[in-house]
C-alpha cells in the first residue's frame, strides 16, 4: 500500500511556509540594500526572490505528484519531484549568471560606494532566518523522504552562509574595503552556481535512470541471501523521487519447485529488500537455476 500522501501534504505544508518566508526577506533586503547601497545585499534579495520562483516549481511538483497512475502515466507521476528539483537547479543557475555580471560590472567600473551599517544587520538577521528555515526543511525531508523540499533544504543552507558573507562584506566596506561589497556580490553568485550544479546532477542522473553501482549490488546481494534463491540472474533499478527505487530482477530456483513455493520466495524477496532499502515497487521474475544432471537419473536403463 503506498502511504506516500501523506507524507506529500507535510511536504507542501513546509514548502508554503518558505515561500512566505522567502517573500519576506527578498522584499526586505531588496528594500534595505538599495537604500543602504549594497550591492551584495541587493544580490543577495534578487537571489532570495528567484528562490519564490523556484518554490514555486517545487510546490507544482508536488501536487502533480500526488496524482494516480493514469494511462499515460502507469508508473504514476512521483518524478514529478525530480523534475521540479531540475527546475531548482536551472533558476539558480539563472540567478548566478546574473548576479555575477552585475558584481563584475561594478568591480570594473569603480562604482563601489560604502554601504550603510544597516545591509549588515538586515544581512544577519536574514542569517540566522534562513538557517533555522534549512534546520527545518532538512528535517521536513528527512521524514517525508521528498527530493524537492531536500534541495530547497541545500539552498536554505547556501542562503543562510550567503547572507553571512554579505555582512562581512558591508561591514569590511566601512572599514573603508569598498571593493569588497561588490566581490562579496561575486562570491555570492558563485555560491548560487555550486550549489544548483549539486542539485541539478542529481536530478538529471535520477531523470536519466541512473542508479548507484554499488546499490545495486547491494541489492543483488540481499536477495541472492533470500532462502530458496539460487542465484539472481539480473537486476535493474530506477528511481522515482528522492531515492524511491523501483526495482526489476531476475532470480533462479530450483526446478522441481511448485508454483506456490516459487512465488512465496518472490514475495520474501520483495519484503528482504523493502525493508533493507526505500524500494517502493519490486518486479520479480522467476526462471529454474539449472542444475547439474545425475547422471544415475538421466540414465536410460536396458530392460
Amino acid at each position: 500500500m503506498d502511504r506516500r500522501g501523506g507524507t506529500h501534504n507535510r511536504a507542501e505544508t513546509g514548502m508554503w511556509l518558505s515561500l512566505a518566508v522567502y517573500a519576506a526577506m527578498a522584499l526586505g533586503k531588496l528594500a534595505v540594500g538599495f537604500a543602504a547601497h549594497s550591492t551584495a545585499l541587493q544580490a543577495d534579495g534578487w537571489n532570495n526572490a528567484t528562490d519564490l520562483l523556484a518554490l514555486a516549481a517545487v510546490l507544482v511538483g508536488l501536487k502533480y505528484a500526488r496524482k494516480p497512475p493514469d494511462a499515460d502515466h502507469p508508473y504514476g507521476h512521483w518524478r514529478a519531484e525530480t523534475i521540479a528539483a531540475f527546475v531548482v537547479a536551472l533558476l539558480m543557475i539563472g540567478v548566478g549568471l546574473d548576479v555575477l555580471s552585475q558584481a563584475a560590472v561594478s568591480l570594473l567600473a569603480g562604482h563601489a560606494r560604502t554601504p550603510d551599517g544597516l545591509a549588515a544587520w538586515a544581512a544577519l538577521a536574514s542569517a540566522a532566518v534562513a538557517f533555522l528555515l534549512y534546520r527545518r526543511n532538512r528535517q521536513l525531508a528527512a521524514q517525508t523522504a521528498n527530493e524537492a523540499v531536500r534541495a530547497a533544504a541545500m539552498d536554505n543552507r547556501s542562503d543562510a552562509l550567503i547572507s553571512l558573507g554579505t555582512a562581512g562584506g558591508v561591514l569590511g566596506a566601512q572599514l573603508g574595503l569598498t571593493w569588497l561589497d561588490p566581490l562579496l556580490a561575486a562570491a555570492i553568485g558563485v555560491a548560487i552556481l555550486k550549489t544548483a550544479i549539486d542539485i541539478g546532477r542529481k536530478a538529471v542522473h535520477a531523470l536519466s535512470d541512473g542508479v548507484d553501482a554499488a546499490l545495486l549490488a547491494r541489492l543483488s546481494r540481499e536477495a541472492s541471501e533470500t532462502p530458496g534463491v539460487e542465484r539472481v540472474k539480473s537486476i535493474r533499478a530506477r528511481i522515482h523521487g528522492r531515492n524511491r527505487l523501483w526495482v526489476d530482477l531476475t532470480i533462479c530456483v530450483r526446478p522441481d519447485l511448485s508454483v506456490v513455493d516459487s512465488h512465496r520466495i518472490t514475495e520474501d524477496v520483495e519484503r528482504r529488500l523493502q525493508a533493507a532499502h526505500p524500494v517502493a515497487h519490486v518486479h520479480v521474475h522467476v526462471e529454474p537455476h539449472e542444475m547439474q544432471a545425475d547422471p544415475t537419473l538421466s540414465r536410460n536403463p536396458r530392460s
